[in-house]
């Protein structure tokens, strides 16, 4: 059974990410930033070897850009290139999900959970698109791969140190990975000539030093431009509860599964009475620059469409429920992680991103897109156990390819 579920996984999930791309098309006009990239590309192909890295129109590091100019140099067809390079980065990214699932849930669990994850918002869509979020994803997993699959030790460390660094220079946003990693490695380990000597501890510095040539050679976080104001930092409190009503959005099966206890109706109870006060305010935060044309997410869409047809209230109690549900999936799984190291490891993933995104002023659903593989299968491990939990995890998949499928089709046709 294991033999045949690997051969489904190596054919069934580039076929899904293919048929995405048939959809929609290598052609179709451009999307969300595609065309920041798109300039990108062209002014590398143009200008190499004279083409300067801290001024350029994307606002993510250059390593996607140069692949794709490589490319494109040989077909002259720039958009194809990228598109193309994004779903054949798409289809690895899934191939290593699959492996690493593998390890903790049999074959078959493993293939279902790894194409529920191809099939959502986040990863389907952005596979079509000329854009960073699935090629550093794919850099991610194959970081995490390299390290449970390269023996020896060091070898795991480079391996997974030079992948880290390749997400970091694809896009920014990970430069929580390495992070995670050091701490990961720093927890499991006693002596401080066995945390020294971690792979995981190699991998994080080699990804570090990586991020901090990137970072000097900007002088800030994202590339020197005339409307780099756009992306200066600043504290927005708006962010973790946003990412709460996104977990609360995509595992609510997660959140109502568990035995309900007074810890979990006290957590979920303080945590709605804090967002209820500031939710509309918030809702109007996370349609800024929105429209229902140009939808940046499946649950922006949504507060999109019930603040435009009804009103902003409803779409704050929406966004308030959903609030209450992350909680509440935010806390099994960190019950979770106390018994699981895998889960713990995802946990940290997500609280990186959290802390990062804390510094961000702009709002967007795509901005979590590096974590929603991770907490997807982080519920799932959750849930694992008695003849009940697997009808639970039934329902999240089918909840999960209900949301995704219609967000697709939904782009299709905007």
């Amino acid at each position: 059974m294991t033999r045949r579920n690997d051969l489904a996984a190596a054919a069934f999930l580039p076929a899904i990410v293919l048929l995405a791309l048939l959809l929609r098309g290598l052609d179709a006009p451009l999307d969300f930033d595609e065309h920041y990239h798109l300039d990108t590309i062209e002014q590398i192909r143009e200008q190499f070897p004279a083409f300067e890295l801290n001024k350029t129109p994307a606002a993510t590091p250059p390593l996607y850009h140069f692949m794709v100019a490589g490319i494109a140099g040989l077909t002259k067809a720039d958009l194809a290139a990228a598109r193309i390079l994004t779903a054949s980065m798409g289809v690895g990214a899934l191939w290593g999900l699959y492996w690493l699932a593998s390890r903790r849930l049999r074959s078959t669990q493993a293939l279902w959970v790894t194409i529920v994850i191809a099939l959502h918002p986040a990863i389907l869509w952005y596979c079509t698109m000329a854009m960073t979020e699935v090629p550093s994803l794919c850099w991610a997993v194959l970081a995490v791969v390299a390290l449970c699959a390269l023996r020896p030790p060091w070898l795991a460390g480079l391996g997974a140190g030079t992948c880290m660094m390749a997400a970091v220079w694809t896009r920014q946003t990970w430069v929580f990975l390495p992070v995670v990693f050091l701490i990961a490695a720093w927890r499991t380990r006693s002596s401080l000539r066995g945390r020294l000597g971690d792979p995981m501890t190699l991998a994080g510095v080699i990804a570090l030093l990586a991020a901090g040539a990137l970072f000097a050679m900007w002088s800030g976080v994202s590339p020197p431009r005339d409307y780099a104001s756009s992306h200066e930092l600043a504290l927005n409190l708006g962010q973790p509860l946003f990412g709460l009503a996104l977990i609360g959005f995509y595992l609510p099966v997660v959140a109502l599964s568990w035995r309900v206890t007074l810890l979990t109706i006290a957590g979920a109870a303080v945590t709605t009475v804090l967002v209820a006060i500031p939710a509309e305010s918030m809702v109007r935060l996370y349609l800024a620059g929105q429209t229902l044309a140009n939808p940046q997410g499946t649950l922006q869409s949504i507060l999109n469409l019930v603040a435009s047809k009804i009103g902003h209230l409803p779409a704050a109690a929406v966004c308030v429920l959903l609030v209450a549900l992350g909680a509440l999936a935010i806390l099994r799984l960190i019950r979770a992680a106390t018994r699981n190291r895998a889960i713990a490891f995802m946990m940290l993933c997500l609280a990186g991103l959290t802390l990062e995104l804390l510094l961000v002023p702009q709002v967007w659903e795509r901005y979590w897109s590096a974590v929603v593989p991770v907490t997807i299968l982080a519920g799932i491990l959750a849930m694992e156990g008695s003849e009940r939990s697997r009808k639970a995890i039934r329902l999240q998949y089918a909840y999960l390819v209900s949301v995704g499928l219609a967000y697709f089709i939904w782009q299709l046709r905007t």
